[in-house]
C-alpha cells in the first residue's frame, strides 16, 4: 500500500512537467555573429522556427534539442545545458556559394566594434552622403555633386581615416580620401572602425578605417537605368547590367554626371549683397566591373573601378582673382584580382591589385599672372597580398603579408616661382601582421576578444601597431552590449604634403616625419525590439601632428610642419526608437574636444598650447524620422554642425554653426518583372548661407530628382 502511495504523489509532481514541459528561448547566429533565420528547433513532438533575427521559443518536455538548416550543419544540445547563443557551423556541402560569398565579404574588417552599414537602395546618392548620415562622421568640403569629398571621424583629420576598397587600403599614403570616386550603387555595405587601427591597414588609420565592400552580382539577370537632374545644372545618368550562373558572375556600371554648380552667397564683407560663384564647373565618368568563378574549393574575384574627371576650381572668396583660371583633370583607376581557397577550417586568400592616379594642374590664364602654374603628377603602386585565416579548437587565427611597390613621379615639372626642390619618389613597401579572436559562452553572457599585431617597414622607417579588443553581450530582455578597444596608429606625410598638389602659393616639405597615435575607447549599448541606445568614450594621443601653416621667407606662402602633440576625446551618444514598424526615429550627439598640446624644443608649451585645433567642431548632432512601406517612403532630418576656430590662436575667423533640414522621398512601381523608382531630395531646406571654411561659401537650398527602371529575372 505504501509503495502505490509514492507511485502516486511522484506522477502527481510529474504530471505538470509532463503536461505543460518547459519553456526554452534562445538566438541562433552563424560563425560570424549574423542571425540565422528559418532554423527548424525540434523537441520531442514539439518545433518551431527562428525568426528573422535568429530568436526562437519552444515549450518541450524533451530532453535534447535539435537544430537543423539547409547549409548548416545539424546540432543536438542538451534542453538543460541550452546557452543563450547557439552557433551554426555552415555545410561546405550545401548551398556551396552561398556559403562562401558571406564569408568571404565579411572577412575584411576583423574588429569587433566594426560597425556595418548599408546603402538606401532607394534614392540614389554617393558613398559620402551615406556616411555623413552618421553623427559621428563630418567632411570639411561642399556636398555639391562632383566635389571632391573627404571625411572626418571622430574630429580627427580627413587624412587620418583610412579607407580600404574591399579590404585593400587606397589612401595609405597619407592624403585624404576623395569619397566622390564611389557611386553608392556600387556598394554592398561599409564597415566603420573608429580609433587608432593601422593594424586593420597600415598608414592613415589614426582616426579610424572605413572599409567600402562593393556589390556583387545576385542569383539573376539584371538591367538597370537612371537618370537625374538637379539644382546648379546637374544632370546624371547610370547604365548596369548584371548576370550570375551558378558558378560564374559579372556585372557592369557606367555613369556620368556634369554640373555647372555655380551658386548665389553672401559676401562676408556686404551681408545684404548677393553674389555668383563662378568658375565651378564638374564633370565625371565612372566605369566598373566586378565578376566572380567557383570551382569546389576555389574562388576567383575581379574588379575593375576607373573614373576621369575635371574640376574647375575657385579660390576663396577673399582672393577671386588667383584662380579664377584655375583647375584640375585627371583619373583614378583601381584593380583587384584575388584567388580564394576555403577547406573546412582554413581559408586562403590571395589577392593582387593596382592603385594608379594622376592629375594635371593648370592655371595659366589667372588674372593675376603671378600665380600661374601647371604640372602634372603621377602615383601608382601595385600590392601583393595573402591572408591566411584558421579556426583552431575556438580560436580563430589571421596571418597577413603585404608587399608593395610605390611610385611617384611629375611628368612636367611646375613653373610657378614659389617652389623649392622636386624628386620623384620610389620606395618599397611591406607588412606582416597576425591577429588572434576567441570567444566563449556561459549562460546567457556571450564574450569575444582579440589581439592584433603588425608590423610595416616603409620610407626608411619601420611602424608596430597593436590593438586589443573586447565585446560582449549580455542576452537578457533588453539586450546589453558592452567592451572596448585599445591601440596605435600611425600616418605617413603625404606625398601631397611632401610636393604639394595645389598651387603656386604653398610650398611642400620633403623632411616631414610620420604621425603616430595611442588610443583606446569604451562602450555601451541597449538593444530592444522598440529601441536602440548606445554612448562610448573615445581618446586619441597624436604626437608629430602635421599641419599646414603660413611661413614668411622671401615673401608668403603656405607649408607643412610637424607642429608637435595633439589630445582628441569625444564622447559619443545615439538613440533609435522604433514607435511602429514602418517608422524609424534617430537620434546622435557628439562631442569633441581637440586641442594642440604643443611644445619647442626646451619643453615649453607654444603660442598655441592648449588651443583648439582649427576646423574641429566641439558639437556635431543629427535628428531625422524615417517612414518607409514598401511602395513608398519619406524622412526629414536636422543636421548640426558646431562652431570652428579658422586660425591655431583660436582669436579670429571663428566660424558660425551650421544647422541644416533635409528632405528625401521615394516611390516604387513595380509590375512584373520590371520596377520604377522616382526619388527626390531637397537639401537645405531654409536656405542658410554658411561657411566650413574661412572665405569658402557653401550652397543654400539644392535638389536632386532621380529617376530609374530596373528589370530583374530570375534564373533557374
Amino acid at each position: 500500500m505504501r509503495y502505490k502511495v509514492l507511485c502516486l504523489m511522484m506522477l502527481s509532481l510529474c504530471l505538470p512537467a509532463m503536461v505543460l514541459g518547459a519553456v526554452h528561448y534562445a538566438r541562433i547566429v552563424d560563425e560570424a555573429g549574423s542571425p540565422i533565420a528559418k532554423v527548424l528547433i525540434q523537441g520531442g513532438k514539439n518545433s518551431a522556427f527562428s525568426d528573422d533575427d535568429g530568436y526562437f521559443t519552444i515549450k518541450t518536455e524533451a530532453a535534447v534539442l535539435r537544430f537543423s538548416r539547409l547549409g548548416y550543419h545539424q546540432r543536438e544540445i542538451p534542453a538543460q545545458d541550452l546557452p543563450a547563443k547557439i552557433v551554426l557551423r555552415k555545410d561546405p556541402l550545401a548551398l556551396h556559394t552561398v556559403r562562401v560569398y558571406d564569408h568571404y565579404q565579411s572577412a575584411a574588417a576583423p574588429a569587433l566594434d566594426a560597425r556595418i552599414i548599408y546603402p538606401d537602395t532607394n534614392s540614389g546618392s554617393s558613398s559620402a552622403d551615406l556616411l555623413l548620415k552618421q553623427h559621428s562622421i563630418t567632411s570639411p568640403d561642399s556636398p555639391l555633386t562632383g566635389e571632391f569629398q573627404s571625411l572626418s571621424i571622430l574630429g580627427n583629420l580627413s587624412r587620418h581615416t583610412l579607407v580600404l576598397l574591399d579590404g585593400v587600403a587606397v589612401n595609405s599614403a597619407g592624403e585624404a580620401f576623395d569619397f566622390s570616386r564611389i557611386p553608392a550603387s556600387q556598394i554592398s555595405y561599409i564597415e566603420i572602425i573608429k580609433g587608432s587601427s593601422s593594424v586593420y591597414g597600415g598608414s592613415s588609420a589614426i582616426g579610424g578605417i572605413i572599409n567600402i565592400v562593393t556589390a556583387s552580382p545576385g542569383e539573376y539577370l539584371k538591367a538597370e537605368l537612371e537618370t537625374g537632374f538637379g539644382s546648379f545644372g546637374m544632370n546624371s545618368q547610370r547604365y548596369l547590367a548584371s548576370l550570375a550562373r551558378a558558378d560564374f558572375s559579372i556585372s557592369a556600371e557606367y555613369s556620368h554626371y556634369a554640373a555647372r554648380n555655380d551658386f548665389k552667397y553672401e559676401p562676408s564683407w556686404q551681408p545684404q549683397a548677393e553674389l555668383l560663384r563662378l568658375h565651378n564647373r564638374k564633370a565625371a565618368d565612372y566605369f566598373f566591373v566586378k565578376s566572380r568563378y567557383h570551382r569546389e574549393n576555389h574562388y576567383w574575384e575581379g574588379i575593375l573601378n576607373y573614373n576621369t574627371y575635371l574640376r574647375e576650381l575657385p579660390g576663396p572668396i577673399s582672393f577671386l582673382s588667383l584662380y579664377d583660371a584655375a583647375e584640375q583633370s585627371g583619373a583614378n583607376l583601381f584593380a583587384k584580382l584575388s584567388q580564394v581557397y576555403i577547406h573546412e577550417a582554413l581559408k586562403n586568400e590571395l589577392s593582387l591589385s593596382l592603385e594608379h592616379k594622376k592629375s594635371t594642374y593648370i592655371n595659366l590664364e589667372s588674372t593675376s599672372p603671378i600665380f600661374s602654374d601647371h604640372y602634372r603628377q603621377l602615383y601608382y603602386n601595385p600590392l601583393i597580398k595573402d591572408k591566411l585565416s584558421l579556426n583552431l579548437k575556438g580560436f580563430d587565427l589571421a596571418l597577413t603579408a603585404e608587399l608593395q611597390p610605390v611610385y611617384y613621379d611629375y611628368e612636367q615639372d611646375p613653373v610657378g616661382g614659389h617652389y623649392f626642390d622636386f624628386q620623384d619618389y620610389q620606395d618599397l613597401n611591406a607588412a606582416l601582421g597576425g591577429r588572434i579572436e576567441k570567444g566563449i559562452e556561459y549562460g546567457a553572457l556571450s564574450s569575444r576578444g582579440s589581439l592584433a599585431l603588425r608590423r610595416d617597414w616603409t620610407q626608411n622607417e619601420a611602424h608596430v601597431s597593436w590593438r586589443m579588443e573586447q565585446h560582449s553581450t549580455l542576452y537578457m530582455p533588453i539586450e546589453i552590449g558592452f567592451g572596448g578597444s585599445i591601440g596605435t596608429a600611425f600616418s605617413l606625410p603625404s606625398y601631397f604634403d611632401r610636393h604639394w598638389i595645389g598651387d603656386s602659393s604653398s610650398v611642400g616639405d620633403t623632411d616631414l616625419n610620420s604621425e603616430s597615435s595611442f588610443g583606446y575607447h569604451l562602450g555601451l549599448r541597449l538593444k530592444h525590439p522598440v529601441f536602440e541606445s548606445s554612448a562610448a568614450y573615445y581618446y586619441n594621443d597624436i604626437e608629430q601632428l602635421i599641419q599646414w601653416r603660413q611661413y614668411f621667407l622671401n615673401g608668403s606662402s603656405w607649408r607643412p610642419f610637424n607642429v608637435g602633440r595633439a589630445k582628441i576625446k569625444n564622447w559619443e551618444f545615439a538613440l533609435a526608437l522604433f514607435p511602429l514598424k514602418a517608422l524609424k526615429l534617430n537620434a546622435g550627439l557628439t562631442h569633441t574636444d581637440a586641442r594642440d598640446f604643443s611644445t619647442n624644443d626646451l619643453g615649453e608649451p607654444t603660442a598655441t598650447y592648449d588651443k583648439y585645433l582649427v576646423y574641429t567642431p566641439e558639437y556635431t548632432g543629427s535628428l531625422s524620422a524615417e517612414y518607409s512601406q514598401d511602395y513608398y517612403g519619406l524622412s526629414l532630418s536636422y543636421d548640426y554642425v558646431g562652431e570652428q576656430y579658422s586660425t591655431v590662436d583660436n582669436l579670429i575667423g571663428r566660424i558660425q554653426a551650421i544647422e541644416l533640414l533635409n528632405f528625401a522621398s521615394y516611390i516604387k512601381c513595380p509590375y512584373k518583372d520590371m520596377e520604377a523608382l522616382l526619388s527626390l531630395k531637397l537639401n537645405n531646406l531654409e536656405d542658410k548661407r554658411y561657411q566650413i571654411y574661412a572665405n569658402i561659401p557653401q550652397p543654400g537650398f539644392n535638389w536632386n530628382l532621380n529617376l530609374s527602371l530596373s528589370y530583374r529575372l530570375n534564373l533557374p
